[in-house]
């Protein structure tokens, strides 16, 4: 149980990150910097792989599959705002993010911190 601890601690953690990066994304956009946060982007949907990797591997501890539900979601909406990203398209990519990647993606993180939590505190 201990190596599964240590990784919902990290799963946790990483989505977090991810979740300050992509407000961090937000910010700049709404600045007009667009190619300033392409780098970040491409972390977040590195750490978002991850994340969804560990996830696969403590599948067994989700009672419900909203989780594994909204992992097709922020897929979807990262799908979106790259699209956006490689046809330089800063309004579009901001509408994505706010309305669909920022949204989706905490639905996501909230399932994993309610499904994580009891087992990492306990």
């Amino acid at each position: 149980m201990e190596e599964y601890l240590e990784v919902m601690r990290r799963t946790v953690e990483l989505a977090e990150t991810c979740m300050d990066g992509l407000h961090h994304i937000h910010i700049r956009l709404n600045e007009g910097l667009m190619e300033d946060t392409l780098y970040l982007l491409e972390d977040i949907v590195c750490g978002f792989c991850q994340i969804t990797d560990s996830i696969q591997v403590l599948e067994f501890f989700f009672l419900d599959n909203e989780p594994l539900d909204m992992t097709t979601k922020v897929e979807m909406a990262l799908h979106d705002i790259l699209s956006a990203y490689e046809h330089h398209d800063i309004n579009l990519a901001s509408y994505s993010l706010s309305s669909l990647l920022l949204p989706s993606f905490q639905s996501w993180n909230n399932g994993i911190m309610r499904t994580f939590h009891p087992h990492i505190l306990s």
